[in-house]
């Protein structure tokens, strides 16, 4: 959570909420989902987060041999783009609570041609810090996002934190 954002998260009383979406909604028979990104959301190389980036990351992932049995079991058969910031998703059932997917790593928006590369060394996603150092075995060093989408209650631009260290 670092380095990524999901596209929802859990508020205080544990309900899922848009977090990089602006909004989600079912069709009436929950078949179809419409997912629609906040604006002005990047990656933290300062490419756009938009439904494109989106789109690419769930296709991948759906067809990847360790994350596309979720989207199987999901009954997922189709990912669309709609608009610049909204894409569709069609199930095979109904399902009344397929948002809780992108709660999880399946959430996660990260670079299409980093995530494509394997190149799991150096992440680029939408979180409130970047990658600085990683010494395997030894310490994380990760530092400010300058990109970072969110601010507090208070309109303060979030993270707080210049860097953070693992260890």
């Amino acid at each position: 959570h670092q380095i990524f954002d999901t596209l929802v998260a859990f508020d205080a009383k544990g309900e899922m909420q848009p977090f990089l979406l602006e909004s989600f909604k079912p069709n009436d028979d929950f078949t179809v989902w419409t997912f629609k990104l906040r604006p002005n959301v990047k990656l933290s190389n300062g490419k756009p987060a938009n439904a494109d980036v989106v789109v690419r990351n769930q296709n991948y992932l759906k067809n990847s041999p360790v994350t596309g049995p979720a989207f199987k079991y999901s009954g997922v058969t189709a990912i669309t783009k709609a608009d610049d910031l909204s894409w569709t998703v069609t199930l095979a059932k109904k399902t009344t609570d397929y948002p809780l997917t992108y709660a999880t790593q399946l959430g996660v928006v990260a670079d299409p041609d980093w995530l494509e590369s394997n190149d799991g060394l150096a992440p680029i996603g939408t979180g409130p810090f970047v990658l600085d150092k990683w010494e395997i075995g030894n310490k994380l060093t990760v530092r400010k996002n300058p990109d970072y989408w969110r601010k507090d209650a208070n309109g303060t631009q979030m993270p707080y934190l210049d860097s953070v260290e693992f260890r």
